[in-house]
């Protein structure tokens, strides 16, 4: 097989993701149809004057995003794929439909497309693992035992059509007990919604609370999947700078608009692991109760704490009347489930209901059963004890020999949360580090596109929780050695 690939295409880009981009258009184009078997690691390195390593990276992001398998007999083969509907992972091109035809927000979605806040990297998203914790991670045998006890005769026969659009009773009801003994969060089934993915709870908040023209603070930098839906739904966006305490009250205050909505991240700041000060959360619970705002508490990366206890939420210091607590268990159990729940002010429940069943609908029946009795027998919590010994143990690995390797030329953030840390860099080019980090397979991104604004230079999201304790000594190894040698 004739693979043609010009190196001195697109130079600025690291030549790892050069090379990816290439075989995956390759891959979606026909060029490499269904079966076709890729060339040995070793040949494609040499046929394209690069390191082996540089393809087995490539190899295993191709695998990880299904366009490759792998077997004994037939090595590296690619695998049949059905052919997309819309390139959701990249800005389109301007013009690209007759907007006249759309909907008021049919045209806000169709300028947020044709705009870089939809770009998305996929080839850095999947280096990071999306997030997730590895699948080694994960309490598979337990979820399947528990799921082939759900998928019985008996159990099937009294799965009736369930009318509560807000999601099985017996998993609302084990969340309840879930969040009184992790969160301190106390509320009733009547409070709790579950939603198949977060941003679909935080889509119908927005829908419910807001009109087009309003205005939604957010933290720069922060999660880009609010501020897509966001412009997508005509609101406009305050940004709010995060210090070492969370996100910063006083420019809420000082704001010339009026702010109806402030999505917040308190127990493990997005991108940069910073937990809110329960002083910070008092100010901003009374910021909100003062203005009549309102406020989404994402919880998504708050399950893993290193240091102390976790902090009093800000739904319980408001007392349910103006926060909206949201959570998901995709970080800690995707693919196996990316259920997520909102905690509701008990007031809009049926509001709630009224609007769910028009957009998002039911989750699956069994999924939900058997996320309840994993989380009703207290085997996710033992689950989620023990694991984040694991990463904690890995955290501090990762530090010591990056410090040790690395020494003035290195700053750590020092937050004991999540499974990634921040670090600064500034000795060496983006481009350099990037490179650096795909040879040595260190899951390491740019903040970059957390940034609505001027994104902070030199500064890096590491995922300690991806490297096991064995690689962590060699990896790092490899990225220094590779820095030092530029």
């Amino acid at each position: 097989m004739n693979i043609v690939f010009n190196p001195k295409e697109n130079p600025e880009q690291p030549l790892y993701k050069r090379i990816l981009e290439y075989l995956i258009d390759a891959i979606e184009t026909g060029r490499l149809p269904h079966g076709a078997v890729l060339p040995s690691s070793r040949d494609l390195a040499d046929s394209f004057s690069v390191s082996r390593d540089t393809i087995v990276k490539c190899y295993r992001e191709l695998q990880r995003l299904s366009y490759v398998g792998t077997n004994a007999t037939k090595g590296t083969y690619v695998i049949a794929r059905t052919v997309k509907s819309a390139n959701l992972g990249g800005a389109i091109q301007p013009g690209f439909f007759d907007q006249k035809r759309l909907s008021t927000y049919g045209q806000s979605l169709a300028r947020v497309c044709e705009s870089e806040l939809y770009t998305v990297d996929f080839a850095d998203v999947a280096a990071f693992n999306y997030g997730a914790v590895p699948k080694s991670a994960l309490p598979m045998k337990r979820w399947r035992e528990i799921m082939q006890q759900q998928c019985v005769p008996e159990t099937l026969r009294n799965l009736q059509y369930e009318p509560d659009i807000l999601g099985r009773v017996e998993l609302r009801q084990a969340l309840t007990g879930y969040l009184d003994r992790n969160k301190g969060l106390r509320c009733t089934v009547g409070e709790v919604a579950v939603f198949s993915i977060s941003l679909a709870a935080t889509n119908l908040v927005c829908r419910l609370l807001l009109e087009p023209g309003d205005t939604v603070a957010i933290e720069e930098p922060g999660y880009a999947g609010p501020k897509k839906l966001a412009a997508a739904q005509g609101l406009k966006l305050y940004p709010v700078k995060v210090d070492s305490e969370g996100l910063m009250v006083e420019a809420l205050k000082q704001s010339k608009q009026r702010i109806k909505l402030v999505y917040v991240t308190p127990n493990h700041h997005e991108p940069l692991g910073v937990t809110m000060s329960l002083s910070r959360r008092k100010e901003l619970v009374a910021w909100a109760q003062s203005e009549g705002a309102w406020i989404i508490e994402d919880d998504y990366d708050g399950n893993f704490h290193y240091a102390g206890l976790q902090p009093t939420s800000l739904r319980g210091l408001d007392g349910g009347e103006n926060v909206i607590y949201l959570s998901t268990f995709w970080q800690i159990l995707y693919p196996l489930t990316s259920i997520s729940y909102c905690v509701i002010p008990e007031k809009l429940a049926p509001l709630f209901a009224a609007a769910k069943v028009q957009t998002e609908g039911l989750s699956e029946a069994i999924v939900q059963l058997t996320l309840a009795q994993i989380i009703d027998e207290g085997y996710l919590e033992r689950h989620c004890r023990k694991i984040q010994k694991t990463f904690n143990a890995r955290r501090i690995a990762l530090t010591q020999f990056l410090k040790r390797g690395l020494g003035k030329d290195i700053i750590i953030l020092d937050h004991c949360a999540g499974n990634h840390l921040i670090a600064y860099l500034s000795k060496w080019t983006e481009q350099e580090i990037l490179a650096a980090a795909v040879t040595s397979t260190l899951p390491l991104i740019s903040t970059r596109s957390y940034y609505l604004q001027s994104a902070s230079q030199g500064e890096f999201a590491i995922n300690f929780a991806c490297l096991h304790e064995d690689q962590i000594k060699a990896v790092v190894s490899s990225f220094v050695g590779r820095l030092k040698d530029l």
